[in-house]
């Protein structure tokens, strides 16, 4: 499984991402609700860690991937900004497998997103 961040872009003060997963197994990939959080870019036993949990506005493209076979995803949010020291987080999670993965979006992406 590939995922690859193919765009992100803003307008009129939403947040657009373009997801795209590819699929090289001969197994299918079913998608459950992917989770989004702006966290702390380092993570340490003692420090104090900061997760804020993000809520799409809207998604589309959510499904099966199927083998060999490549799936979009595009999720809308209210305009996000992260300060230096931040992350955006995504979280994808295989309904009933272990194949679970992570996208980290620095905030220099999200901040400098191309405005349309």
């Amino acid at each position: 499984i590939d995922i690859l961040c193919e765009n992100i872009f803003v307008k009129d003060d939403v947040l657009f991402l373009l997801i795209s997963l590819k699929n090289g197994s001969a197994v299918s990939y079913e998608l459950s609700a992917p989770r989004f959080a702006v966290e702390s870019k380092r993570r340490t036993k003692r420090g104090l860690q900061y997760e804020k949990a993000v809520f799409p506005k809207q998604s589309y493209g959510l499904g099966v991937v199927q083998p060999e076979g490549v799936g979009k995803l595009v999720f809308t949010f209210d305009k996000i900004a992260l300060t230096r020291g931040q992350v955006f987080r995504v979280y994808f999670y295989e309904k009933g497998g272990a194949r679970n993965f992570v996208l980290t979006l620095t905030a220099r992406d999200v901040n400098e997103a191309r405005r349309l």
